[in-house]
Order: C-alpha cells, then structure tokens, then sequence
C-alpha cells in the first residue's frame, strides 16, 4: 500500500516544487506586480516539472522496492508510514473541502476507516504484531527508542523538530498566516482572496504527515504494531492544546503554547498516575479541564455562573421598587 503512495506524493511534490520555481523566475523576469496567476508555456508548466517529479518519484522506488522482500530499514519506515498518512490527511481535506462536510464526522469515518484498514492488512490472527530486532526488524531500529547523549530520547528530538518547523511556519510565512485567518473567519479569508480549500487540504495532509511519524515512534517504543493503537489519546490530544492557549473555536494558538501545553498536561497524567488514581478518575478530570479551560478562553466562566440559578431564587425587581403581595380578594 505505502509504496504506490509514496510514487504519487513524490511525483505531486517534484512537479509543484519545478512549477513553483518557475513560476517565480517568470515573475522575476517580468519585474512587476503581475498577481498570482503566471501563464507558463507547456515545457514549463507541465513537461519539465512531470519530468523531475517522475524522476524523484523513481529514486524513491529505487530506494523501497528492494525492502520489499525483505526488511525496511529505519529511513524506509520513516518514507512509508508518514506518506501514508499524509495520503489519508489529505483524503480528508479533499472530503471536507470538495464535499463540504463537518471536519468532525469525515475525521471520525476516516479514523473508524482507517482502523478497519489495519486490521484486514494485520489479519485477523494478529491483533497485536511483535516488532523486534533481529527477528522482523532491523537492529538500527533500536535506535528510534533510544536516547541521546543519555539524556533526551529520540522521540523528544522528532517532537522538538516538529514544534520548531511548525512554530516557524506559522510565524514566517504566509501560508500560516493563512490558517489563522481562515481559522478565525474562514468566509472573510475566501473573500479576501485566499485560496482556503487548498490551505485547508495542506493542513489536514500534514496533520497525516504528523500521525505517521508517530505511529513509528510508538512501535518502536513499545516494540509492537497493534492496529488500534492510539484509540482514546484524542482526550488527551484536545486537552494538551486547549491548555496550551489553542482556541476551539478557531483563529487563536501557538506553537510554543502547546509545547508548554504538551508538557503540563504530561506531567498532570504523570502526577495522577504516581498517586495510583483510578483510571476513569482520570478521564473524568481530563475532562473538566478541558471544560474549564475553554470557558476561561473565551471568557465565558462568568456568564456559566451568572446563568446558573438557585431554584429557589427569584428575579431583582424592576426599578428598585420591591415586589408587593396581591390585596386580598
């Protein structure tokens, strides 16, 4: 499955990089302001960005296909797995975009999908698959779960990266811009002339992209393939980026909040886990920060508790005048 996917990503990344290229050397030849739209003729615009795309599509297969039959090493698996799931990002962009659907119920069929998929690919008999060493893996595996210097381990190093090439995306370029204005008022950006679909599908195949990476790193911690891995760190996902300073709601975040926010809602989990608290007391917790963690955002705490009422309690009269019982009839 991975590797007619990572043909197609590749041949998608080298034809849109060699277009890019050109199309602002085009625009450096023009010297002015000519918009967006770069009419290139056919050798630059189609024929020399498929060449290149198919190339590096073809050094790629060059690379995996002798892995086939054997064992995939530590760089193959880090090649495959994320561009699958990049692959399946990407599918729900399109699905939201193209067909206009609630993010919420294509990520949750994709999620419900994509479980069915590992478990037919894993077959029936291997609900939990044993990874290691020396038997289905190579020893360079190993070193995805080590640590570095004795001090950090790899799984850190990748999540630092991610947290810094993200963080500098959203600051510095116009792409991240992008999602913040399409995340505060997604009708305003389109109308602004910012092109949301592909911003939204960009951002749903790297959030796959992401997915995959860890996918990898789970295995090679606990040394298992298990196809409903990962099932209820949704919780815990929402969680760490609410507490992080990400709006629901859209439009508001940082990179740097939801490292912060990553590491608190650790060491919470840590702290319960120590203290030996019952598991459901767990999620029930979880849960009420996530809650009170909103409502502190978007300020909505005092409103909670200016709608709550006693039963017994009765409206302020009007104008100061207190109320007057009925005559007696």
């Amino acid at each position: 499955m991975g590797l007619p996917m990572v043909a197609l990503v590749a041949l998608f990344i080298g034809f849109s990089v060699v277009r890019f290229l050109f199309a602002n050397m085009e625009k450096a030849r023009l010297g002015q302001d000519v918009g967006r739209d770069i009419r290139l003729d056919n050798m630059r615009g189609w024929v020399l960005p498929l060449i290149v795309g198919a190339a590096f599509a073809g050094l790629l297969l060059w690379f995996l296909v002798p892995q086939v039959p054997t064992r995939f090493g530590v760089m193959g698996v880090l090649i495959v797995a994320p561009v699958v799931g990049l692959c399946f990002g990407a599918i729900n962009g399109i699905l939201i975009v193209g067909g206009r659907l609630q993010p919420f119920i294509v990520t949750l069929a994709m999620m419900v999908t994509a479980l069915g998929i590992a478990r037919l690919t894993a077959g029936q008999n291997n609900a939990v698959l044993p990874v290691y060493t020396g038997t289905n893996a190579v020893a360079e595996f190993d070193r995805l779960r080590s640590l570095v210097f004795g001090i950090m381990p790899v799984p850190g190093l990748f999540f630092i990266a991610a947290i810094v090439i993200y963080g500098a995306i959203l600051r510095l370029t116009p792409f991240g811009r992008y999602i913040y204005a399409i995340g505060g008022n997604e009708e305003a950006a389109r109308l602004s002339g910012i092109a949301a679909g592909k911003v939204k599908i960009a951002t749903y195949a790297a959030s796959g992209l992401l997915a995959g990476i860890a996918a990898v790193l789970y295995v090679a911690q606990y040394r298992q393939g298990k196809p409903d891995a990962g099932a209820g760190l949704e919780l815990d996902a929402i969680a760490a980026v609410v507490i992080g300073g990400t709006s629901l709601m859209g439009g508001r975040g940082s990179m740097a909040g939801t490292f912060c926010g990553v590491l608190i809602f650790g060491l919470l989990s840590n702290i319960l886990q120590l203290h030996n608290i019952n598991s459901n007391l767990q999620l029930v917790l979880k849960g009420l920060i996530i809650v009170g963690t909103v409502l502190v955002q978007e300020r909505s705490l005092a409103d909670l508790f200016g709608f709550v009422r006693w039963p017994l309690a009765r409206p302020a009269p009007k104008d100061g005048v207190a109320e007057r019982p009925p005559p007696d009839s």
